[in-house]
Order: structure tokens, then sequence, then C-alpha cells
């Protein structure tokens, strides 16, 4: 791996190692023995990867969450290459290394479908090259017994569901929906599962525009690469039409009989979309409302892992799987 790169690693991972304090709420209702857990928490992009270590308590039947003053936020790219699985290997081995305390497990929201109950991921598309069965081998790999590893929208959309600032008064069922180098949704239900994946991938339509393909070709990263290349827009009217195009997604969702009562929107390019233009072209109201926090994906599959790990819940229980 180039030594540029690792440098970048090193200097982040002894930071993010420093403790971490700044207290979030989370509450949970089964009672059970009140404990602290060290995690180290990975979220991995097409884009971006974010890395840092959150600190957990159950105490009377409420879960806190650190919130970590130290996020790193590196490029994705050198885990997508070829040689990627060992690049985030040796990620995951200096960060364990340098943390200044015991971490008790690792949870992963990675770019690509997953089975969090089953432990693999599906390696088609995205992250080509790395192991299906990837809590095994990265148990066997750096030594962690206690793994979790999800999907980054469905880890987003946990960390919406437990937030009372980003779900406070939303009508569920709700759609929660990343704007990254690709689209990623699922629905936020009351009833367990209490979150289920929706491949927007699979629509393939011709759009209001004429464009055809499926909404990643419509509203990802590819969106902004052809506006800098084939257009002379401006940054408000790149703004209108990335948001015009996300309301054709929302659109149809809802025709494919996904029932949702609000929408919530996050991810990278969050901040690239007018929320009053999605609204105008939104064709059945419903409440709409965006997520800037960089950490919410970190939150829920930190969450994730105290439900199962802790709490013992199964994770049947609480997420639906996209493989």
């Amino acid at each position: 791996m180039d030594s540029l790169f690792l440098k970048l690693i090193e200097g982040a991972i002894g930071r993010i190692g420093e403790r971490l304090v700044d207290k979030g709420i989370l509450t949970y209702t089964p009672p059970k023995a009140d404990k602290s857990y060290i995690l180290l928490c990975v979220e991995l992009g097409h884009r971006r990867c974010k890395v840092a270590l959150l600190e957990i308590r159950s105490e009377n039947r409420t879960v806190f969450v650190s919130r970590p003053k130290n996020l790193e936020i590196m490029p994705s790219e050198p885990f997508l290459s070829e040689e990627g699985f060992s690049a985030f290997v040796e990620l995951l081995l200096k960060t364990k290394n340098y943390s200044i305390a015991k971490v008790d497990g690792l949870s992963l929201s990675l770019c690509c479908p997953t089975s969090s109950e089953k432990g693999t991921i599906d390696t088609t598309h995205s992250l080509v090259g790395w192991s299906r069965n990837i809590q095994e081998v990265l148990h066997q790999k750096i030594g962690y017994d206690c793994i979790l590893v999800v999907n980054d929208a469905i880890a987003f959309a946990l960390g919406c569901r437990n937030d009372d600032q980003i779900i406070n008064d939303l009508k569920l069922p709700v759609l929660a929906i990343t704007l990254g180098g690709g689209i990623g949704s699922s629905v936020i239900h009351k009833k367990k599962p209490f979150v289920i994946p929706y491949e927007v991938g699979d629509i393939w339509k011709v759009w209001e525009n004429g464009f055809e393909g499926n909404p990643h070709m419509l509203a990802g990263q590819g969106f902004f690469d052809w506006v800098s290349r084939e257009t002379n827009w401006e940054t408000e009217e790149t703004r209108l039409n990335f948001s015009r195009r996300l309301a054709w997604i929302i659109n149809s969702v809802r025709e494919q009989k996904i029932q949702f009562n609000s929408v919530i929107i996050g991810g990278g390019n969050a901040a690239k979309i007018d929320q009053s233009e999605v609204s105008r072209n939104i064709r059945e109201r419903c409440e709409l409302r965006l997520s800037r926090l960089p950490e919410v994906s970190l939150y829920g599959a930190a969450k994730l892992w105290v439900d199962h790990f802790h709490y013992g819940q199964p994770l049947s229980d609480l997420v639906g799987s996209n493989i």
C-alpha cells in the first residue's frame, strides 16, 4: 500500500485512539446488567471511509453512546481497489493496536448488500475481491469475537430510528435515503424487523427528463461527474436538478408499492439538495427531513451491536437482510 496513505492512516488512528466522552443518549427497555464497551466503528462508503472509537454504557435501561470528537474521514478508494480488503484489514489492525483502551468489538457498515445474521456480504458489484464470509475472516485475522456487519443504508436508518432529534414526531413508516456514490434506501417500521432494506437499483425506467437507467445512475456521484463534464450549470441549477431527480426517485419507490409516510435524507450529498424543490416535486405529500450529522450510520451500527451482543436480541428481529 502507498506509504503516504499509510502515514495518513497512522495519523488518523493516533487521534481517534484518545478517550471519547461527549455523550449522546439512545434508549432501550429490556433490563440487563449495566456495562461499558469501547467499539471500533467503521463506515465504508463508495467515496469516504469513517472511523471512530465509540464508548457505550448501558445504565438503568438507557444506552449512552459517545459522540466522537475525533471522527476521522478518509478516501475509500484504497479499500475499493484490487488489494482493498488487505488494506482494510491493515487499517483495523492498526486502529486496534493504537487504541489506549481495550476494544470490545467491531461494528462495520459497508456499501454492499449484507446479511447481519450470517455475517456475510455480497461482493458481486461492490467490494470486489473482499471475503464473502467477512465476519469469520475478520475474526481470524484480527481476533475480535463480537463482530457485526450491516449495510450502510440500513445502519443510517437505525441511527435515525434511535435519535429523537432526527425522527421526532415523524409518522412511521419512514423511508430513509442516503445520497453518496450511489443511492441507499430502507424503511423504518414500528414493528420487528424495525428496518427493512429496499434496493432502489432494481428500478429501471425512463425518467421525466428522458434519461433511462436506475436511481444510482440518475442521482449518484455519476450525476455530478456528468454535470462538471457536460454542462455549464451554476451551483444553484445543479442543486435544483439534483433535487428534482431525488423527488422522482421517491415517487418511483412509492410506485413500487413501498409504504411510507415520511422521508429522511442523509449521506455525503444530502447537503447538495434544495429541500423545498424536492417537496414541490413529490406527487404524494409527505414530511421531508434532512440529517446532516456525518456519524449517523456509525451510531446505528453501534446500537445494533449493543442490541445483539449485550441485550441478546436476535438480529432477524431488528433488521432485514438485503442478500
